[in-house]
């Protein structure tokens, strides 16, 4: 049986998704390099097609946006301190960032696609993007129409009218109940910001611990404004899990990082100020731009105390960030797999209530 190759691709660290189009099914093929799994989904057996819309792609292109302007802003910084260095590898980072940004808005808005069948509904991973996934649904409703056939409206009413009788069929009232349905779903949090923050804080820990031997304007700006980016995540992130289901591991986290973020800043601010005051360096004190500029020249190596507040940081953040990470995607899979059984839990109480 000759295969096509359906439109998408989703390339993992030690894995790729691929769909394949067959005479009559649909081939999902999940490739690690040394090993292929495979698995068929019958045109007679799919029920539905679902594509959802989601915010991933413009989450992606925010991030790049942002973190692109601060990079230049750190470039900028460096250049004018005749930190030449620093300048062009801040410039190249901030190049391809924004590289990174054109692709991404040229891929398009992100989704995500489910195949129902009669007993599970599957992910598809590798139709992430919205028009790759329109493209596989021009694909294969043709052969699924001609195999399992079709239902005219009069049909898909009287259909309807027998499961749901009494119920109002119109097209408005049709369409304000999905409209509702689709919209509460939308609405549902994704751990999306706890994910940006406990990401934010791995970069942080990066940067800190090159601030630590290396102590520049341009990387003591970046981590500056990384420090600030932390605060207003974990205080949107705090706010977002009042009212979410969140694991309470990632509830717990983001508190230690609120935690973590203030005693750290708050120590390092206050010796920074004590430094220039116990060195009777007066002049660093003359305008907000000497005083950045002094700070950013402090190396915490060579302080003891200050090094220690450091590595403290660097450890607490790298810690708290990866185990982040983990328990926000383990939320996610398990939440997942909740939202795709539940549907089939339901039918069966349903079919068992109604014997």
């Amino acid at each position: 049986m000759s295969y096509v190759r359906l439109s998408g691709k989703k390339r993992g660290f030690f894995s790729q998704y691929t769909l394949w189009k067959g005479g009559d099914h649909v081939l999902a093929v999940v490739s690690n390099g040394y090993s292929e799994d495979y698995r068929r989904f019958y045109f007679k057996d799919i029920q539905a097609v679902i594509i959802r819309p989601t915010r991933r792609a413009r989450t992606i292109t925010f991030s790049l946006a942002i973190t692109a302007a601060l990079i230049a802003l750190a470039a900028f910084a460096a250049a004018a301190a005749n930190q030449i260095f620093m300048a062009y590898l801040c410039g190249i980072i901030c190049l391809s960032l924004l590289i990174g940004l054109l692709i991404n808005v040229l891929l398009g808005p992100s989704c995500s696609c489910h195949l129902k069948m009669p007993l599970v509904t599957h992910e598809m991973p590798s139709l992430r993007r919205l028009k790759h996934a329109q493209a596989m649904l021009f694909e294969i409703r043709p052969l699924i129409r001609t195999i399992q056939g079709s239902l005219s409206d009069e049909e898909i009413k009287t259909t309807f009218r027998h499961l749901q009788p009494g119920r109002d069929l119109s097209a408005s009232s049709y369409h304000s109940r999905t409209s509702r349905l689709s919209y509460s779903s939308m609405q549902e949090y994704a751990g999306g910001i706890h994910g940006l923050l406990f990401g934010l804080l791995l970069i942080d820990a990066a940067l800190t611990l090159a601030h630590f031997y290396h102590a520049n304007v341009a990387l003591y700006f970046m981590n500056m404004i990384t420090g600030i980016g932390l605060f207003i995540l974990v205080i949107m992130a705090l706010i977002r899990q009042k009212d979410h289901s969140l694991s309470q591991t990632a509830k717990k986290l983001t508190w230690a990082v609120m935690i973590l973020l203030s005693v750290d800043y708050l120590l390092a601010y206050c010796f920074s100020i004590g430094y220039f005051v116990m060195a009777r360096r007066s002049e660093a004190f003359q305008s907000q731009w000497t005083l950045f500029s002094a700070m950013a020249e402090i190396i915490p190596a060579e302080h003891p105390w200050l090094a220690k507040v450091y590595m403290f940081h660097i450890a607490g953040a790298a810690t708290f960030g990866l185990c982040g990470i983990i328990s926000t995607a383990l939320w996610r899979r398990q939440s997942r797999s909740r939202a795709i059984s539940r549907p089939a839990a339901s039918r069966v109480l349903r079919e068992e209530g109604e014997s």
